[in-house]
């Protein structure tokens, strides 16, 4: 993220603060649809928001795509639902079926692998609260020594 465009959000931030209001979406909509020189408007516009049939294009497939997420079942041995379907990072785009992934190993390891690195990510999300910093050693730690068991098991498998 280039530096005006967290100027600009941190302006709009420090408006809505001042009204007794918070961040909010609508509010860089708005301010930015005027502004064709401003960097939340360019970003915009790259990603096809100010052109109405691609902006309405892009939130179907994002509609699209939360409906699929949110798609869960039992699995069995599973007793609570989990996700139907899941992507892999190797598939462009688009989802497989939980199951057929969970049957064939190069697929069961990449998920596993994603997940462990999604894990690994919650620091970049809570890195600001000091408080998690033992936490976020110690499960490091842990994510480690999981990583070194999955890939002795490989070798001797």
């Amino acid at each position: 993220m280039n530096q005006q465009l967290k100027e600009e959000l941190d302006q709009l931030a420090a408006e809505a603060k001042q009204v007794g209001e918070t961040l909010k979406a609508t509010r860089i909509v708005a301010w930015a649809k005027n502004r064709r020189d401003s960097a939340i408007y360019k970003e915009m516009d790259s990603r096809g928001g100010w052109n109405d049939k691609t902006a309405a294009e892009k939130y179907r497939r994002l509609i699209a795509n939360q409906l699929v997420r949110l798609y869960a079942k039992i699995i069995p041995p599973n007793t609570e639902p989990v996700r139907a379907y899941v992507h892999l990072a190797s598939d462009a785009s688009g989802y497989r079926k939980t199951e057929e992934v969970l049957d064939q190993p190069h697929w069961r390891a990449e998920v596993l692998n994603d997940a462990l690195a999604k894990v690994g990510r919650i620091k970049t999300s809570f890195a600001y609260l000091d408080e998690l910093t033992p936490f976020f050693a110690r499960l490091d730690g842990l994510i480690a020594e999981y990583r070194l068991e999955l890939a002795t098991k490989r070798k001797t498998a």
